[in-house]
């Protein structure tokens, strides 16, 4: 949402419905891809990483923010096990800008972030820990679209408001 621009500093970018699209785009192309390139030994230790204990702990005391940061945490441990810097930055970027849109998206709507996803991680997670990488594709694949689709359809602009108005 903050772009560095010569000779002008930081400019605020409005959130867009299409930058949001194309976040959990990128999003998806890395998560899966990382899926084909990690070896599969690293792929059974990113199911030890703990993510998942701490994506049930946050569930747990209720907190909007703490089930955001704890779900993006699970799947940065998923990303973390091809054992790539470049593609962890990447990645740790990508998440960093969808925190952004996804705190602004549900603020004041009372929504767990993950909420509804927290079966799909549990599922994510016997998967990466069995090194299956067909089930892990097509479970990641899922969860993202369907995380995408409600977060999506949930955004509203300032300026999709004053059209309605």
């Amino acid at each position: 949402l903050v772009r560095y621009e010569s000779n002008r500093g930081a400019v605020v970018r409005e959130p867009s419905r299409s930058a949001l699209e194309d976040l959990y785009r990128a999003r998806l192309a890395i998560e899966l891809g990382v899926v084909w390139a990690a070896e599969e030994s690293a792929l059974r230790a990113g199911a030890d990483s703990g993510a998942l204990v701490g994506l049930g702990a946050s569930s747990a005391d209720g907190s909007a923010e703490a089930a955001l940061t704890a779900d993006l945490e699970f799947h940065a441990a998923i990303v973390a096990s091809a054992g790539s810097a470049r593609l962890n930055d990447a990645f740790r970027a990508l998440l960093n800008e969808l925190h952004l849109y996804l705190t602004v998206v549900f603020a004041g709507q009372g929504h767990q972030a993950g909420e509804p996803g927290t079966s799909d991680h549990e599922r994510i997670a016997v998967a990466v820990g069995a090194a299956d990488r067909t089930e892990l594709v097509a479970l990641l694949a899922h969860h993202i679209q369907t995380e995408a689709a409600r977060a999506v359809s949930t955004f509203v602009s300032d300026s999709e408001d004053e059209a309605s108005s």
